[in-house]
């Protein structure tokens, strides 16, 4: 995110002006309604946060669909003290006395009536009052459809509005009302209460979203006096951004323009968001990332999968793809999205990456940087986002694997199950019994693996792990004659996953094949060496860890030639006791038990 940079400037103008008619862009098919919501918000209120995630949870539910309009307003949107931060507009005192806003936060959904009343407080009721009256208006049909295009010349901040309806049914009322808001994301600034929203907590600071910054047809829109069925009408505009309202700068890469019909001051029955593009050395898109996270692959390989979000503010055409530079410990990756139907302006959308290369059996961070939209540059920067990744997998030599769960002080909380890809359940374990006291026992158990893929899931009921103050537990899986293949400290949540397979038909190099290694001598006092073998020159990794699976001693990556290969590991810094050595290297890895005694 970026910090938006302060500018004064003057009030905006509007106009209508005549232009030549576009080409019909509105569909006059019937359509449900949209859903307008109205959050009656503050910067000292502490629990409008809480509304506004509420909010952006349904619209992300309902992309396309649902609008936000968040407008400050009323004792709790006034600065007291140093607070520089007016976000207040000249309208939403009027606003808020049309849908009687007694309490902050309040929604209103499309002005509509609900049980004796237009706006919904968030605290009075626990259940999801909200969540269900945006239901019920997305149920209901439109007897309007709105549609809007918007262009904005970014050397003069003029926009150039044309907006089209389409009357699919007649309206109750002869007369209805055009509404066009202005509204700015992307604010950052004070606001009580932040902590009951994270997701908008960005450096400490607080990212204003959804902010109604004008309304651009005034206080309650123009007249529309054209309203039976089979009435088509276009309007167009021409407005002039203002360069800050009550001294917040309004930046015009964060901008959009949400588009209602209204039946007199009241009730809502469609709208809609601009698609906007920009002229006059504007970019070509104006696009925000947010919410980069893995998600579950549980696949017996070195892939991962990715999700994000993304918001299309304004495009030159409809957004096809986006290619990405996607970097993790073992490189860069160029991965190329491709969407289908394209992207309009104004989308928002959750994405899942097509499965990508990760070094296998590690956590690590992973970094995703967008470098062009439909082959593009031209589009405000955007900060890399990074996030923790980890895959784990291993392939068993031996039909029967040695597990080893050495738990910590809280047994009781930790079960575990091995199920195939048809999710029949191979084995369980746990819960354990609760140690007297803070430390650790090991839970020993042989399994029969079958052909093909497995997975191993191991929870914790208070989703702490099993490595923390209660003691330092791990997993350890062995073949059967109890060579250890691979160890995973107890540093998770509620859960974590292992993949694991025997007699798998590797599908490409780089399945990672288990290699016969020997360590010696060991115990160990000061050095002890390792000897493998490789097929052809190559790049390795050698790293020493804990009980615990955490990394020690890193010996970086090593060039070696094909055959023989030994390399000396210095043990003379660690204390004694049990470690692993682990060699890493494309296609293949192998795990030593170490014993390190003086």
């Amino acid at each position: 995110m970026k910090r938006i940079i302060a500018a004064i400037g003057c009030l905006a103008a509007m106009a209508i002006i005549p232009v030549q008619a576009q080409e019909r862009f509105v569909d006059e098919t019937p359509q449900n309604r949209k859903v307008v919501l109205e959050e009656f918000t503050g910067i000292n209120c502490p629990f409008c946060p809480m509304g506004h995630s509420r909010t952006n949870k349904i619209r992300d539910a309902h992309p396309g669909e649902v609008f936000i309009i968040n407008i400050h307003q009323g004792t709790l949107a006034s600065p007291t003290g140093n607070q520089p931060d007016d976000y207040r507009t000249n309208y939403g005192d009027a606003l808020a006395q049309e849908v009687v806003v007694e309490s902050w936060p309040t929604l209103s959904v499309n002005r509509h009536v609900f049980p004796n009343q237009k706006a919904i407080g968030l605290i009075n009721d626990n259940r999801p009052v909200w969540e269900n009256c945006a239901e019920e208006i997305l149920g209901m049909d439109a007897y309007v459809n709105v549609a809007a295009r918007a262009s904005v010349d970014w050397q003069n901040r003029q926009i150039d509005i044309t907006v089209q309806l389409y009357y699919t049914g007649d309206s109750p009322q002869s007369t209805n009302y055009l509404n066009i808001a202005l509204i700015q994301d992307y604010i950052y600034g004070y606001q009580k209460g932040s902590e009951h929203n994270p997701a908008q907590v960005d450096n400490g600071q607080y990212v204003h979203m959804h902010a109604l910054r004008d309304l651009v047809t005034g206080q309650w829109g123009e007249e529309i006096t054209t309203t039976s069925a089979g009435s088509f009408v276009e309007k167009t505009y021409t407005y002039t951004v203002p360069e800050s309202v009550r001294d917040i700068p309004v930046d015009l890469q964060n901008i959009s323009l949400v588009v209602f019909v209204a039946e007199s001051h009241a009730e809502i029955i469609n709208g809609c968001e601009a698609e906007l593009s920009f002229t006059n050395g504007g970019p070509d898109y104006i696009l925000h990332m947010n919410q980069f996270q893995q998600v579950p692959n549980h696949t017996c390989d070195n892939q991962v999968l990715f999700s994000a979000k993304l918001d299309l503010r304004a495009a030159a055409q409809d957004v096809s793809n986006l290619t990405f530079q996607f970097e993790t410990p073992s490189g860069i990756q160029e991965y190329t999205h491709a969407f289908e139907p394209a992207l309009k302006a104004g989308s928002s959308t959750v994405f899942t990456s097509q499965p990508l290369a990760f070094p296998l059996n590690q956590e690590a961070q992973a970094t995703l940087r967008l470098t062009t939209v439909n082959g593009s540059e031209n589009f405000p920067e955007i900060d890399s986002m990074s996030a923790d990744f980890s895959k784990f997998w291993m392939n068993i030599p031996s039909q029967d694997m040695i597990l080893h769960v050495e738990q910590d002080q809280y047994g009781e909380e930790i079960t575990w199950n091995i199920v195939t890809d048809a999710m029949d359940t191979l084995a369980s374990g746990g819960p354990y019994a609760n140690l007297s006291s803070m430390g650790t026992r090991g839970r020993i158990d042989t399994v029969t693996l079958v052909e093909g893929c497995q997975r191993f899931t191991i929870y914790d009921a208070t989703g702490d792990g099993i490595h923390n103050t209660q003691g330092d537990g791990f997993i350890e899986f062995s073949d059967i004659e109890g060579n250890s293949l691979l160890v995973r400290d107890g540093n998770y949540d509620d859960s974590t996953v292992v993949m694991l397979s025997y007699n798998l038909p590797f599908a490409n190099e780089r399945d990672a094949e288990q290699i016969q290694a020997r360590l010696y001598p060991n115990p160990a006092s000061t050095s002890a060496t390792l000897v493998f073998e490789t097929e052809k020159a190559c790049q390795v990794s050698i790293r020493v860890l804990n009980q615990a699976g955490q990394c020690v001693f890193d010996m970086g990556k090593q060039t070696l030639a094909s055959g023989s290969c030994a390399i000396e590991i210095p043990v003379e810094r660690l204390g004694n006791g049990l470690y692993f050595v682990q060699v890493q290297g494309k296609g293949f890895q192998g795990i030593k038990k170490l014993v390190v005694n003086r």
